[in-house]
């Protein structure tokens, strides 16, 4: 089973049910070593998965026990609650796995955008620091300085204006 477009493999975490006891014996040790495994905060697994393998695993263990005691009906209805918690486990991985695609998305567009921005600051400092070394020569004419600064620095003329204006203000 996958979630998401990158294709995150849940293999280890997909409580498969197998016919008979064999299955239930695979779900159980399933979900008992993740269930016991210590919580990392950089394995990239919600915090509350463990919580959740815990209840499978007595589910399983409910089953298996049922079993043995021959009465089918309750063995059913457990059986039934452990698939519903299987399903639901392996919904909360796919949508753990899913938010994590997205913030690494949101991430990596963050970081262009970042050094867009920085390049426009840079722009930016760029236009004002040519206006302030030849102020005098543009005696406050603030078009006339966009106009010239225009050669320098690769921005329309309405945007140097508006820095410049915004830098005389202050």
């Amino acid at each position: 089973m996958t979630a998401g477009r990158n294709s995150i493999t849940l293999k280890t975490f997909y409580f498969e049910m197998l016919e008979g006891r064999k299955g239930l014996e695979a779900v159980l040790a399933q979900a008992e070593e993740l269930a016991n495994r210590p919580y990392n905060s950089e394995d990239n697994l919600p915090a509350n998965i463990h919580g959740i393998a815990h209840a499978v695993a007595s589910q399983a263990r409910e089953c298996l026990w049922l079993i043995e005691g021959s009465d089918a009906e309750a063995a059913m209805t457990a059986g039934f609650r452990l698939g519903v918690l299987c399903e639901n486990t392996n919904k909360l991985i796919a949508t753990w796995f899913g938010l994590q695609h997205k913030q690494a998305e949101y991430m990596r567009r963050a970081a262009g955008s970042d050094r867009i921005h920085q390049e426009n600051r840079s722009a930016k400092d760029q236009a004002i620091d040519y206006f302030t070394l030849h102020r005098d020569k543009f005696k406050g004419n603030v078009s006339e300085a966009a106009r010239e600064i225009q050669r320098v620095v690769p921005y329309t003329e309405r945007t140097i204006r508006r820095w410049l204006a915004d830098h005389i203000k202050q």
